[in-house]
């Protein structure tokens, strides 16, 4: 399937099998293709990149995040790509084959806008000729971010900042995953967790979209390009790391991630065990679910010792 000017059949994650996911493999793409976007949330500004294979053989997807709070990082990331590729599209200009392995240097492309199942999306390139003169580096950015940081951005690249509405590139991303990307759709459930499942396109709507960033937005997706946000809470991903700031003073995002990798919920929670003792088969509920969050606390009875990670756990969970 050609995603654009992507080749995105036979899309894989990689380092699935090692129980990680980090970068999407594209084992079909050929040639030198260039791709990168933000994505500048309320609490994280979220880059991929793509770049190219050996013998500009295959293709790497890329993503990497930073705290908004640190946008002038993100932005030195991104300054590091475009310098990057220059210096290879010279090196390459000089006669030489460039970098071609699976790190930056990003590859250049003119920008182009493709139309799919009846959807029409931008393609973001990092090189644009709209003038008709020499292609120009162009960053593609979408997110609440986009617009609060444009102007620091275009100052710290010195490039063009394409703005994206938000919700259509989370859709049309998403739908991509699904689409085209192995092993990226799973139901999960205590026991069985991860169990990857595989739809055909013309399965895939209508289906719920719960996107959860510093807040949650439930966006109703009917087709390519069809969509509609039906509801939503504040109660989201900026609550937990407020929370845990005010209760543990942690700071940092993943801080706060690696401390809820080592605490245990159950010493905080009060669990259904915690109440009968037992589970609750009538109406299927096991002794290890949570009954309240938080709320092992102040039962004196129950003598729950807890740590930080302990409560760090407790409030992932609730979100």
């Amino acid at each position: 399937m050609m995603f654009g000017s992507i080749n995105s059949s036979g899309a894989i994650i990689d380092g699935i099998e090692q129980g990680e996911a980090n970068d999407i493999l594209l084992p079909n793409q050929l040639g030198r293709v260039q791709k990168v976007a933000v994505d500048i949330g309320g609490s994280l500004a979220k880059v991929v990149y793509l770049t190219s294979g050996p013998h500009n053989e295959g293709g790497r997807l890329h993503f990497t995040a930073f705290e908004t709070d640190n946008v002038e990082k993100c932005a030195a990331f991104i300054r590091s790509l475009l310098r990057t590729n220059e210096a290879a599209m010279t090196e390459v200009d000089d006669g030489g084959e460039g970098d071609s392995s699976c790190e930056p240097p990003l590859i250049t492309e003119d920008s182009s806008s493709s139309r799919e199942g009846g959807s029409e999306y931008s393609e973001s390139s990092m090189y644009s000729d709209a003038d008709g003169g020499d292609p120009g580096p162009v960053v593609v950015a979408t997110g609440g971010g986009a617009h609060r940081f444009r102007d620091l951005l275009q100052r710290e690249l010195g490039v063009e900042i394409r703005i994206e509405d938000e919700m259509e590139s989370l859709t049309t991303g998403l739908n991509f995953l699904m689409r085209e990307v192995a092993d990226e759709v799973f139901t999960y459930s205590e026991d069985r967790p991860m169990q990857f499942v595989t739809s055909a396109a013309d399965d895939m709507f209508p289906y719920m979209l719960v996107n959860i960033g510093s807040g949650v937005s439930i966006i109703k997706v009917t087709g390519e390009g069809t969509f509609e946000r039906i509801s939503g809470t504040s109660l989201g991903g900026g609550t937990l790391w407020g929370l845990l700031h005010l209760l543990t003073g942690v700071r940092s995002f993943d801080a706060m991630l690696e401390m809820t990798k080592s605490g245990d919920n159950t010493k905080v929670d009060m669990m259904v065990g915690d109440i009968y003792g037992t589970n609750y088969d009538k109406i299927g509920l096991k002794a290890t679910n949570i009954a309240s969050t938080m709320a092992g606390v102040y039962r004196k009875s129950l003598d729950k010792q807890y740590t930080d990670a302990d409560i760090a756990r407790s409030l992932l969970y609730m979100v």
